[in-house]
């Protein structure tokens, strides 16, 4: 009878946290084209529902009123930039389409709102992470995922995500989230183990943006730690080095790693730095270019590719090379699209969101042991502006953005920073 009544109770429980598993499922599906949109559809219906009906109790939270404001950062710059677009029409179906996300936010900042269901989501995150990580040397190791996939390239290792080259930038952006209750229990051991994994997991993916926001992810995590008064140990330090110098040794054998090293180092031998870049000098100055014609509110979001070929040069690898006759789909960073695709308006809503990850860093620098820290270092990485990563308003991007945008600030809300818990 006992046993009965404890089970049920397990089902129960598993049912009543029916929030948590669709968040999972959106992390989960990650690797599956634009699936995660499906869940993530769903969180904004419900997400619509509780703007109505717990409307005073989401104003009254720090964590909603920053999340409210960050989205209306670069929200309202692509809506200004709608007048002037080259494309209305992609321009206003990207514009009206990033309304879920924030419903879809608001549905996570209001239903995750406990401690136990941040331990929980982290632990299933880092379980997701793992699973990928080690799916991904399987194919370092065979040539091919468990589930038979390649990257078809040996430029890159992609694991579960097959011919697409996100595996190494999915693993940076979720880092925080999986590494959250590790940190928070003081698990030294498990921490420094899973790190490690996903810093050779990185490494080896071949994807020079993923080497680079993970390299910020680590910046800003010390930082933060620094300006909170902790200082290193400096046996931790020459051990963090060891890790550092085993993990470059290794990697550094496979071919993936070795070829893009190489590509790296070709504009300091003979090659140009536009070749060495992937083309990225190009996708700049044309974005300057680009800016500089239309600097007000730019081009109008999303509006890159199809104004490309009017600013690019005569020899511009976008237009004339075997792949694509179109141009560039977006400038590969974040500072430039806002100035190519909502001018000034855009660059002042990206200083807008700068300035509130700023702020809510100072925040937690009192809050280092807390989940909310390692969620917002993510987000910090995200926004850096030296970054170089994909379109802030692509649908695979954006989605991934406003969602950990949105567990950052169910953890503020959660952690009951800034505002007493109801």
């Amino acid at each position: 009878m006992m046993a009965s009544v404890e089970k049920l109770g397990l089902r129960k429980s598993l049912v009543e946290q029916w929030p948590l598993w669709l968040v999972v499922l959106v992390v989960a599906l990650q690797p599956i084209g634009r699936l995660p949109e499906v869940p993530l559809l769903v969180m904004a219906l419900f997400g619509l529902k509780d703007v109505v009906s717990c409307r005073r109790e989401l104003f009254s939270n720090l964590g909603f009123r920053l999340f409210s404001l960050l989205f209306l950062c670069f929200w309202l710059p692509a809506l200004a930039s709608l007048p002037d677009a080259v494309n209305v029409e992609k321009g206003l179906s990207s514009t009206l389409g990033m309304l879920r996300f924030y419903l879809a936010g608001i549905f996570i900042i209001h239903r995750l709102d406990t401690l136990a269901t941040h331990r929980l989501l982290s632990m299933a995150v880092a379980a997701i992470l793992a699973f990928w990580a080690l799916d991904g040397i399987v194919e370092l190791l065979v040539g091919r995922d468990i589930f038979g996939l390649s990257s078809g390239s040996s430029l890159y290792i992609t694991g579960i995500y097959g011919d697409n080259k996100r595996l190494g930038y999915a693993l940076v952006a979720f880092l925080g989230v999986a590494l959250a209750t590790m940190v928070s229990k003081k698990q030294l051991l498990w921490s420094v183990s899973f790190s490690v994994l996903m810093l050779f997991v990185v490494f080896i993916s071949g994807t020079r943006m993923a080497w680079l926001a993970l390299a910020w992810f680590v910046f800003f995590a010390l930082a933060v730690l620094w300006f909170a008064g902790y200082r290193p140990n400096r046996k931790y330090l020459a051990g963090a080095l060891a890790v550092l110098l085993l993990v470059g040794a290794v990697g550094s054998q496979t071919p993936s790693v070795r070829q893009k090293v190489s590509a790296s180092l070709a504009a300091f031998n003979g090659s140009s730095l536009d070749t060495a870049s992937s083309g990225r000098i190009s996708i700049w100055q044309t974005s300057v270019d680009m800016f500089s014609d239309n600097w007000i509110n730019g081009v109008g979001v999303r509006g890159f590719r199809y104004a490309y070929a009017d600013y690019a040069k005569a020899d511009d690898m976008f237009i004339h090379g075997e792949e694509q006759k179109m141009g560039a789909y977006h400038p590969h960073q974040i500072v430039l699209e806002m100035m190519a695709e909502m001018g000034v308006v855009g660059v002042t809503g990206l200083l807008g969101a700068v300035l509130i990850m700023l702020y809510l860093l100072k925040v937690l620098t009192a809050h280092t042991h807390r989940f909310s820290f390692l969620y917002a270092v993510g987000i910090a990485t995200l926004l850096m502006p030296l970054n170089t990563h994909l379109s802030m308003y692509s649908s695979y991007w954006a989605s991934l953005f406003w969602f950990l945008a949105a567990l950052l600030f169910a953890a503020v809300r959660a952690e009951g920073i800034g505002a007493n818990k109801n």
